[in-house]
């Protein structure tokens, strides 16, 4: 089963969305905001569910196309599914420009909904997005921004013992960290 994070505008089109995930025994919503949270908002529930999907109401378009770029920026490696009411032909290269993996294009059915998770899902293992990874003049100023924006790099995980701690070797993590130390404590005590 799949995580997801539902942004949505419309209580109908919420409970639409949700029960086709229990139908489809795909997807679990760990969170839904019935609203488009602003870019600090939106990284803390990114980071703190680090959820596979994210399902993102179109109906307003302007404020949905900023809602993708900054989940694109926070999280690139996880897939949005765009969906809503009133829906244009032709806007689906408007949505692949902002970074939407998918579109749920109504009237939507339980295999419509299955095929889209499975293609998005798809998508973002073979075709990730941007690489994280940041090594250029370019990057380095990239992720400097994002570290003022945010606080951290995209695709790290943030370290829970703060500024004292990242100074150290990058091979440790802080789980290892503490059971060192742990370690260390219990052998200098027996």
């Amino acid at each position: 089963m799949f995580s997801a994070v539902l942004l949505v505008h419309d209580d109908t089109s919420s409970a639409a969305i949700e029960s086709l995930a229990k139908e489809s025994q795909q997807v679990f919503f760990q969170k839904t905001l019935n609203r488009y949270p602003q870019a600090f908002e939106l990284a803390r529930i990114l980071n703190t569910f680090a959820p596979d999907l994210v399902f993102l109401d179109l109906s307003d378009w302007e404020s949905a196309q900023a809602a993708a770029a900054d989940i694109r920026t926070i999280a690139p490696h996880t897939a949005i599914i765009g969906f809503g009411a009133g829906w244009k032909p032709g806007q689906e290269g408007q949505c692949a420009a902002v970074g939407i993996t998918e579109l749920l294009v109504s009237p939507v059915n339980l295999k419509m909904f299955e095929d889209c998770v499975d293609r998005a899902i798809h998508k973002m293992r073979w075709h990730p997005g941007k690489s994280t990874r940041f090594s250029s003049r370019q990057g380095r100023k990239r992720r400097d921004h994002h570290r003022a924006q945010y606080g951290r790099i995209p695709g790290r995980p943030a370290c829970q013992k703060g500024a004292a701690h990242r100074g150290r070797s990058k091979f440790r993590s802080c789980l290892g960290v503490a059971r060192s130390e742990a370690f260390l404590l219990s052998a200098r005590c027996a």
